[in-house]
């Protein structure tokens, strides 16, 4: 069956089956629901450059899932660090493929914006590659919130 063809339910499911070949996994990328191509996001076998489109989609949710998928590698992460949408920049934050370099990014971004996010904080705080000396600087302007 065509997958453009297809119900929905059945496209919506196959965005997150693991079993999912991986040329319908690009079908799906292009699916105009969202829904869908947010299941593809998260899908820890959808192909790599098909992550990195998806970096570039319009609906927050779809890269979203991109930066909380445990498949995504830390040169993917590295194109949404700085995402106006504090979920997908919360999102990078907790990945643990988030290179030590990506984390300061996200810290020094959090610390000029006007109202920074105090889970992307406590993300950033917990997680096991930043550096100590952001640890630091994270315990001396946001300490209240740890």
């Amino acid at each position: 069956m065509d997958i453009q063809n297809m119900p929905w339910e059945e496209k919506y499911s196959m965005g997150t089956s693991p079993n999912t070949s991986e040329n319908d996994l690009r079908q799906l990328a292009q699916d105009k629901d969202a829904h869908i191509r947010y299941n593809v996001a998260r899908n820890s076998n959808t192909p790599l450059d098909i992550l990195q489109d998806l970096t570039k989609d319009k609906i927050p949710g779809v890269r979203y899932n991109v930066a909380r998928n445990p498949s995504t590698p830390f040169y993917i992460l590295q194109d949404i660090i700085k995402d106006k949408i504090a979920s997908v920049r919360g999102s990078v934050a907790e990945n643990l493929n988030a290179s030590s370099e990506m984390l300061v990014a996200i810290l020094e971004y959090e610390k000029n914006v006007k109202e920074p996010e105090e889970d992307i904080i406590r993300f950033l705080y917990t997680h096991p590659n930043l550096p100590y000396m952001a640890k630091i600087i994270i315990e001396t302007l946001f300490g209240e919130w740890l």
